[in-house]
């Protein structure tokens, strides 16, 4: 399941994220969160854990996705348009 702080996180915007997530040491946690049509263009999404996630329609053009775990998530009618995705899908 989800960490509900990281999820919460997600809500206060790209750059207020992105502050949020310089001081954690842990690892995201997104696991079976409902994303759908999310709009994360341009995001850090780097080493984020999304298994089982709905990311269906969500905008992830040009975010950074490198070492994301994107197994067994549904990324249907995404767009991944020049994302970096070094690692995705990976096993953590």
């Amino acid at each position: 399941m989800a960490n509900a702080e990281h999820l919460a996180k997600l809500d206060t915007g790209k750059e207020q994220f992105h502050e949020w997530r310089t001081t954690q040491k842990e690892l995201l946690d997104f696991v079976g969160a409902d994303l759908q049509d999310r709009d994360f263009s341009g995001w850090n999404l780097s080493d984020v854990h999304f298994a089982r996630a709905n990311l269906k329609g969500a905008n992830l053009r040009g975010a950074n996705l490198s070492g994301t775990n994107f197994v067994e998530s549904d990324l249907s009618k995404g767009d991944l348009t020049d994302a970096i995705c070094a690692r995705c899908f990976e096993r953590k």
